[in-house]
């Protein structure tokens, strides 16, 4: 979950032209503190475990938020520092940080995630980088903190949050689930990764159901109730982004969704839809469909679009095989 890295799906990473939503990870020693180098893996703070509640759970402006904890390290004083335009400085001062930072720290770092677009002379692109490499540096900590998917959950249902940054918040937390092993904080991840899924038009809902999809790969979560979700992001009746219904076709032929073909095919021969939307379908049916499928991708296969002639000749080509 890296800036520079990001992870999508099989055929959505063609219709996109770019690579996966997934994750890269940090650096960083600092021995004029003592610090071991930062791995890539990235936590949270806190010492309280707590269920999330339902403020975290749906889009609203937080109107109140605590006033942020001072840190008493100057590498930290320059990444938290709201008046620094230099995001290579604060960059720089985050990488000197290693994975044993303090309470205090960890809980300063927490604070400045929480900090807004405006609320900083970085603009929003620049902040969110900055914040997504702290959050890195935080699932990095060798303790864990534990209330870090609680933070991520009231950012993500924060809608005073810049969207890209909600996105980060539900890549960040699927991405900490291997670094979890209390119960009630996997509850914490697993109800915030379903609340975003379960809102198609509302940032982080396609990586939602992509953290969804890994856990299920792990068998941490129930494939058909996943496929399922899928299924409804899908659906054309259903308002949600293109690219989060690239991702739930992809995920619901992948997971064998029992309609996923009937999703698809009426997708594919729409010339209205988006041509990343076609090839997604034509993907899908590559995988779930059949014979009868076969005509409609051929004729695909000879269109003008290229993009769009080879995702209906791969696919036809997996139908063939299947069939032999």
């Amino acid at each position: 979950m890296n800036t520079k890295s990001t992870s999508v799906i099989f055929v959505v990473l063609a219709a996109f032209g770019c690579a996966g939503v997934y994750l890269l990870f940090c650096r960083g020693t600092d021995k004029e503190e003592g610090r071991s180098a930062v791995p890539s893996f990235q936590s949270p703070t806190g010492t309280v475990v707590r269920a999330l509640p339902p403020s975290a759970l749906g889009a609203h402006v937080a109107t109140e938020r605590k006033p942020p904890t001072v840190p008493s390290l100057k590498a930290v004083l320059t990444i938290t520092d709201a008046a620094n335009d230099s995001l290579n400085a604060r960059l720089a001062a985050l990488a000197t940080l290693g994975k044993v930072l303090p309470d205090s720290e960890v809980e300063a770092l927490l604070d400045f995630l929480d900090r807004r677009d405006g609320e900083d002379v970085l603009p929003p692109e620049k902040l969110n980088a900055l914040k997504n490499d702290v959050v890195n540096l935080l699932r990095a900590q060798s303790k864990f903190p534990p209330v870090l998917s609680t933070r991520l959950a009231a950012m993500w249902g924060d809608a005073g949050h810049d969207n890209v940054w909600r996105d980060y918040c539900i890549q960040h937390a699927g991405a900490a689930w291997g670094r979890v092993s209390d119960p009630a904080v996997r509850v914490e991840i697993r109800t915030l990764l379903w609340a975003a899924a379960s809102e198609p038009a509302e940032p982080g809902s396609g990586t939602a159901l992509i953290s969804l999809r890994n856990l299920v790969s792990s068998g941490a979560e129930d494939q058909m109730k996943v496929a399922e979700r899928a299924g409804a992001s899908a659906s054309p009746s259903v308002s949600a982004p293109d690219g989060v219904r690239v991702t739930a076709l992809q995920i619901a032929a992948e997971l064998e969704y029992a309609e996923t073909a009937s999703l698809a095919r009426p997708i594919l021969m729409d010339r209205s839809q988006p041509i990343h939307l076609r090839m997604s379908a034509a993907a899908a049916l590559g995988r779930v469909g059949d014979v009868s499928d076969l005509a409609s991708l051929d004729t695909l296969a000879n269109s003008s679009e290229p993009r769009l002639r080879a995702s209906a000749s791969a696919a036809a080509a997996r139908i063939r095989q299947k069939i032999k």
